[in-house]
């Protein structure tokens, strides 16, 4: 907190610098200063030089007249070393000593340091030096007690010539002392000098942090205290006057004339949720960089309270991360229609709510999540993830180069798949598994998709053909040609069953293809082929275990693989009744027809009682149409 505001007071300070210099640079375009007085360059000499002009430019006055207006704009643009110049070159003679003395210790400090605001702090080592021993800032301390008797004099006699022409210069002279004294606060010292609400905010930082630092120079966790409740003060006030009262009439500054005031005032969270909400896709950008930094600074990003234990206190923990998290999806969000791999780094820093990230460089669950929201909606999967080799692994695509391991790249595309089939885009599943190497889940979808159009009614639809084509393109890359990678994988797994399983489910498709076209005998042969049922008694026992064992999918869609088999035997015993009762047919050919026909009808019987001996995932009209079917092949 401390460190933040003293980086907003050297901003305000430089930037109070920057003004006067353009200001002078104008006026030297404009003719209304000479080029050779008007030098901006060099050091601390230039900054003099800018001052005098600036304020004649302001006041319409030169000469030593103007010293204490200079040196305290030498002061705001926190350059104690100008400042010390501007009293050392003056002709007047009446400046008291110990302003003298105190200026130069803050200048030596200055110059040491290269800080151009903190100059009474002791806690800041240049090296393993300390700039201050503890006898310099004895001297230091009773300087200002002694510049603070000035002030109050000088105070006193400005409050005794009110109206006066000098009334003005005392004025600056009142307000150089109160910065170097910290007897009061400038907006109380001397309000008249104070013309914007940087000044304001500049005024109160200084007071509130050289505050901090006690008679040795170090800062005191009371005092910090203090200042801290009065940084908090300024963010209410900050926030209770609007943006209004600092965007004016003009949009034109994207946000930034409300956000500055409250980012001084440390309140982050307001700061970059303003940014966003009014700068457009602009504004959205400059936040989430802007926060991005912030945090990856070590800076809190929420708004500083002071809480009722009397300690800077900021709002939940969980704020902070939560903000930063929303601006990170939402410009990636502007982006990932465009460039998916850019919005990938965006999300990928997108950090948790209410956990750190731990050591493994493993991302949380936010991010987790918002990576499968972006490979899903973009569908950029060669991008994000690679693309798959023809032995079956996978070549690595942006999400390798962020996570830590090609397994945790697997683990991500396996859940995104998971959602990818709860939203029921099971074809982008499919291929999401493929990319994750999770090939016992793949055959388990491609048998599942099988089976639940195995039945063909009329017409092929496109969804069978498409999945049919899919399994037949991936039995022939990986599973038809020895020991792969898949096969490889599924060993790994211990998953060799499903192949079995799926090569199985390809079969199925081609009997119901071959029922659907009424190649009764051709259909017959191979699913008898297959083994599902038994072909003797002796044999029953054993295809009731068998059927026990088989994955729960072929189980499912039993009672259709038995009713098509039903259907081919009924079908083949018709037509050969059918021809042995027409005339002209010999007696070898009659008798090889009834022989076949007692073949067909004890298959049947076998059948019939196989299936009331296994549980069929049916209604009992399955083991009905079989029964009435085989009671007509007489």
């Amino acid at each position: 907190v401390r460190e933040m505001s003293v980086g907003a007071l050297r901003h305000l300070c430089r930037h109070y610098k920057n003004h006067v210099k353009k200001t002078v640079r104008s006026a030297v375009l404009a003719g209304n200063i000479g080029r050779t007085n008007a030098n901006t360059t060099g050091g601390g000499d230039a900054l003099c030089r800018d001052v005098k002009r600036f304020v004649q430019l302001e006041m319409g006055q030169l000469g030593d007249a103007l010293l204490w207006p200079r040196a305290y704009f030498c002061l705001r643009c926190g350059d104690a070393g100008a400042a010390l110049e501007t009293l050392q070159d003056s002709s007047e003679s009446n400046i008291e000593s110990p302003i003298i003395e105190l200026v130069s210790l803050l200048a030596q400090r200055q110059a040491a340091q290269g800080d151009a605001a903190l100059w009474y702090d002791s806690s800041v080592n240049r090296g393993n030096r300390q700039l201050y021993q503890p006898q310099q800032y004895a001297i230091i301390s009773s300087l200002r007690e002694t510049v603070v008797e000035l002030y109050h004099r000088s105070k006193t006699r400005s409050a005794n010539s009110a109206g006066t022409a000098s009334a003005t210069i005392d004025r600056y002279k009142i307000a150089a002392l109160a910065l170097l004294s910290l007897a009061e606060p400038l907006s109380t010292a001397c309000g008249g000098v104070i013309d914007t609400i940087e000044d304001y905010m500049y005024a109160d930082l200084w007071f509130s942090i050289q505050q901090t630092t006690g008679d040795d120079g170090v800062s005191s966790s009371t005092s910090a205290g203090h200042w801290i409740k009065q940084l908090s003060k300024l963010g209410k006030l900050v926030k209770h006057w609007g943006p209004s009262h600092f965007e004016g009439d003009t949009s034109s500054s994207g946000g930034w004339c409300f956000a500055i005031p409250l980012i001084v005032s440390q309140q982050f969270k307001s700061a970059l949720a303003y940014l966003a909400e009014v700068g457009g896709e602009m504004g959205l950008l400059q936040a989430t960089h802007l926060g991005l930094i912030l945090n990856m600074a070590g800076v809190d990003l929420r708004d500083l309270e002071f809480g009722a234990s009397g300690v800077g206190e900021h709002q939940p923990s969980g704020v902070g991360p939560s903000l930063l998290a929303s601006l990170l999806v939402s410009y990636s969000g502007t982006l990932q229609n465009l460039d998916p791999e850019a919005a990938l780094e965006y999300l990928i820093r997108a950090p948790e709510i209410d956990q750190v990230r731990d050591d493994s460089g493993r991302i949380g669950k936010l991010a987790r999540r918002q990576i499968r929201r972006l490979i899903l909606e973009t569908r950029a999967f060669e991008i994000l993830a690679g693309r798959v080799s023809s032995d079956g692994s996978r070549q690595g695509g942006a999400l390798d180069a962020h996570l830590s391991s090609s397994a945790e790249v697997s683990s991500l595309l396996a859940e995104a798949a998971e959602e990818a089939l709860r939203e029921g885009s099971v074809g982008d599943a499919a291929e999401l598994l493929v990319l994750a190497g999770r090939y016992g889940a793949l055959i388990s979808l491609l048998n599942r998709e099988l089976a639940s159009l195995l039945v063909v009614e009329g017409k092929e639809s496109e969804k069978r053909r498409f999945w049919c084509d899919a399994a037949l393109r991936f039995h022939s890359a990986h599973l038809a040609n020895g020991r792969t990678h898949v096969v490889e994988v599924l060993e790994a797994e211990d998953n060799l069953a499903l192949g079995s399983t799926f090569q199985l489910m390809m079969n199925l498709m081609v009997f119901f293809d071959r029922c659907r076209d009424r190649e009764w005998e051709e259909a017959w042969s191979l699913v008898d082929s297959l083994h599902l049922f038994p072909r003797q008694e002796d044999e029953i026992v054993w295809q009731v275990e068998s059927f026990h064992s088989m994955d729960s999918v072929v189980k499912q869609c039993f009672h259709h693989i038995v009713l098509g088999a039903m259907e081919c035997l009924y079908q083949q015993h018709a037509m050969i009744k059918s021809g042995a009762s027409s005339s002209g047919q010999s007696i070898a050919s009659a008798g090889a027809a009834e022989q076949r026909l007692i073949e067909l009808r004890k298959r049947a019987r076998l059948l019939v009682t196989f299936a009331g001996l296994i549980n069929l995932s049916s209604s009992g009209d399955t083991s009905a149409r079989i029964a009435r079917m085989e009671a007509y092949m007489i």
